[in-house]
């Protein structure tokens, strides 16, 4: 079966050429917020027009994230851990759940900070460790007793 292209047209040669443009940047979610508006104004769909979700600022997320994460002693490499960051968030995971995640991690094992007890950042970041520490801890407590709250609310959501 010999198929046959039909050639394009100059909308789609320009919305081609646009979306070309953007990847190169290499921001999937920008590429896909592009493609849903020029789809739109070809269709009249005032639904495409609008990006499903806002765009996320990654690095500014990640020297939020990169500040809340425990520090550890031994090597703890930051370009890893900022690919694994984005990669998180291109993957759909919210990037305030993770920073929130790495702020209970230290919170909860603040007895570890500074020794190579704490997960390299990459590491926590590949395994989504921020899933494990998704409850809100108290400041201020003991860290026995924060692990144990901490515990109690994760076992109360489970049961609901």
């Amino acid at each position: 079966m010999n198929a046959q292209s039909t050639p394009l047209t100059n909308p789609q040669v320009e919305i081609y050429e646009r979306l070309i443009e953007i990847a190169k940047g290499g921001d999937r979610k920008a590429v896909i917020a592009a493609l849903r508006v020029e789809i739109g104004k070809l269709t009249g769909d005032m639904f495409a027009l609008c990006p499903a979700e806002p765009l996320v600022d990654v690095s500014a997320k990640f020297e939020e994230f990169w500040k809340a994460y425990p520090k550890r002693k031994g090597a703890n490499p930051r370009h890893p851990a900022e690919k694994r960051f984005a990669a998180a968030v291109g993957r759909g995971s919210d990037p305030d759940q993770i920073i929130a995640g790495a702020r209970n991690y230290a919170t909860l094992d603040r007895q570890n900070i500074n020794t190579p007890l704490i997960a390299q950042a990459q590491t926590w970041l590949h395994q989504r460790r921020w899933q494990d520490y998704t409850t809100r801890v108290p400041t201020g407590l003991d860290p026995k007793e924060a692990k144990r709250l901490a515990a109690i609310a994760e076992n109360a959501v489970f049961f609901r």
